[in-house]
């Protein structure tokens, strides 16, 4: 039986605007990944629809946050089966370092923290991004056929 799986974009959601809203960006300054990962978790939860299962909650984590993807993938494989249930996990991206350098002008993009600029060595970088920490969506199983849509046999079922 073909189940429904869909993606609930919060980005592009009335009120749930990534990166703005209080909800979806956190402060990580002394923050630990278990509480991190708690209200992650309490966020997925009350966007759930009522009977639908959580397959997948997805986060991009800025590099100057100071937070670890896998110690938050630890704390979720404890703490989401009580809420989300069995089966739900977490993918946590690591947002890539993006920012223009002072001394040069050039922008730069980088998968990893830097001090120096990657093109003059000068230290005068102005970052643009690196401290989010945000639900960019939610995977869920809602449980019924879904007739409205064709098929795609690269979707992972």
């Amino acid at each position: 039986m073909l189940m429904s799986y869909s993606t609930v974009d919060l980005a592009a959601s009335p009120g749930l605007q990534r990166a703005t809203s209080r909800e979806s960006r956190y402060d990580p300054t002394g923050m630990h990944e278990a509480s991190i990962v708690e209200e992650l978790i309490a966020m997925a939860a009350a966007r759930t629809p009522t009977g639908a299962r959580v397959l997948e909650v997805r986060v991009a984590v800025g590099l100057l946050t100071g937070v670890s993807p896998d110690a938050m993938a630890f704390y979720f494989e404890a703490l989401g089966p009580e809420k989300l249930g069995d089966g739900a996990r977490l993918v946590a991206r690591l947002a890539p370092l993006r920012g223009t350098c002072r001394a040069c002008r050039e922008p730069f993009e980088s998968g990893e923290q830097l001090w120096l600029c990657p093109s003059c060595g000068a230290p005068t970088l102005v970052f643009e991004n690196g401290d989010e920490l945000d639900l960019e969506s939610l995977v869920i199983d809602d449980g019924q056929p879904d007739h409205d849509r064709a098929e795609d046999p690269q979707e992972e079922r």
